[in-house]
């Protein structure tokens, strides 16, 4: 399944769950030329995958997953739900290497990023970064949790509906 299908595979679980889509509304979808601008402004090149999100979600929290994203009419503003933000205080307060681009935190100890130095065929695989961990050993052996934004965004869907059965 393509990395497109994956992201539209857990659009249509959400939809055929008891969930509701609070935050995909057309209102928080992010354009094409607004990707573009952000990824001019900080020298990088989103997955695929991920670029589908951001235009379908922009940013939003499901069920306790929090995907940071950008907000639309505030890219570089520093808002809670902005990828720009959490990288940010990443790199002030961590050691947090250039080449990997946060989108999820969890509870302050880890995040999981875009490893985007392994961009291949459009995609790069997600993995945790730990800040108790060895930078150099986390480099060397990253810890992947999924081959693309696609697969971890349509597994971590998955979890949350099956934890209502």
């Amino acid at each position: 399944m393509t990395d497109r299908n994956l992201i539209l595979e857990a659009i249509n679980e959400i939809d055929n769950s008891v969930f509701d889509r609070p935050f995909l509304n057309a209102k928080f979808s992010v354009s094409e030329d607004d990707i573009k601008e952000v990824e001019r402004s900080i020298s990088i090149s989103f997955p695929l995958s991920y670029r589908m999100f951001l235009n379908f979600f922009g940013s939003g929290e499901f069920r306790g997953m929090e995907i940071r994203g950008l907000v639309p009419n505030k890219l570089f503003q520093d808002t809670s739900s902005s990828a720009l933000t959490l990288n940010r205080n990443l790199q002030r307060d961590f050691d947090f290497p250039d080449d990997l681009f946060a989108f999820e935190n969890h509870d302050g100890d880890a995040v999981s990023c875009l490893m985007l130095s392994w961009i291949e065929d459009g995609e790069c695989p997600v993995i945790l970064w730990d800040h108790s961990e060895s930078y150099e050993r986390q480099l060397a052996r990253p810890h992947i949790l999924a081959e693309s934004f696609g697969a971890y965004f349509l597994h971590k869907v998955r979890e949350l509906i099956a934890e209502l059965d």
